[in-house]
């Protein structure tokens, strides 16, 4: 084989490389959101099985939509009282209402509190819409403000998963909020795509530059100077417990607390420990309210 072949063969092949790097870069800058953001219908088994008492709200959003949230409560709550706890809940990726019912009504069964809660763009009623980070924030601030505005004072911001990344930007906006629970959370976008897709990673030129969504809850955290909670499932197998541990470290919050549950998984992490999870939980909002 002469040498111009060679030299060919090796010009076409590192040509041919090049557009496939460029092509896949390309493809993430401007589809990101599609592949970062679950989009769910709602299963209509869950909807036969409701059995929680809320109210529906409905809510308008900064692009012009109407959102459909739950204000929840236990059975036995009569009437309202505004000086009772609420948790603001943020579902993790692909997160909506009904299926988040069970632990909805699991929280309640162990704590004394109202949740406030609505599903993710994309996701169950709002499953037309497109879902991104700067509307999962805007949505998130527009939730808080009803709260206000109806007068509840002891709010505590709860994300879990992806909804961190919510929580945090919330509550560092709004450092007047009582505290904030995050549950399995990561560090950043660019960090867990990085675990979560090791080969795809190998072909990306710049992540700072190629990702618009960066969810970078590094940076969110050194900022809270708030009462905060990090649950950590040491089985997850979605998120490494090493970023929630992280988080903990990087957050300079003199009220910052970190529980760890040895059998807890990404989706389970109240397995086998309900009590002591929820006793942990119950302990933290009593230090918020103080």
């Amino acid at each position: 084989m002469s040498m111009s072949i060679i030299r060919n063969s090796i010009v076409f092949l590192a040509v041919g490389v090049i557009l496939f790097v460029m092509t896949i870069n390309t493809y993430i800058y401007f589809y990101q959101d599609k592949l970062i953001f679950k989009k769910q219908k709602i299963n209509p088994s869950y909807q036969t099985h409701l059995k929680l008492n809320y109210n529906i709200v409905s809510i308008d959003t900064s692009d012009g939509l109407k959102h459909t949230c739950w204000f929840i409560k236990r059975d036995k709550d009569k009437g309202d009282n505004t000086r009772k706890p609420v948790l603001l809940y943020f579902s993790g990726n692909g997160g909506y209402l009904e299926s988040s019912a069970d632990i909805f009504e699991e929280i309640l069964k162990y704590l004394d509190v109202y949740i406030f809660s609505c599903s993710n763009r994309g996701c169950g009623a709002h499953y037309n819409e497109a879902p991104s980070e700067v509307m999962a924030y805007s949505d998130g601030q527009i939730y808080l403000d009803y709260l206000r505005n109806k007068f509840y004072d002891n709010i505590i911001i709860f994300g879990n998963s992806m909804g961190c990344a919510t929580a945090l930007e919330i509550a560092v906006n709004n450092q007047q909020v009582k505290g904030v629970i995050i549950q399995n959370p990561f560090t950043s976008v660019k960090s867990i795509s990085k675990i979560r897709e090791p080969i795809l990673s190998f072909f990306i030129i710049n992540y700072n530059y190629l990702l618009n969504t960066s969810m970078n809850n590094e940076e969110k955290v050194k900022k809270l100077d708030l009462p905060i909670l990090i649950n950590i499932s040491e089985k997850d197998d979605i998120v490494p417990p090493e970023h929630g541990e992280k988080l903990f470290k990087l957050c300079p919050s003199q009220e910052k607390f970190i529980a760890k549950y040895p059998e807890g998984t990404h989706e389970f992490i109240t397995f086998n420990v309900q009590e002591q999870y929820y006793n942990t939980m119950s302990s933290f909002i009593d230090k918020c309210l103080a």
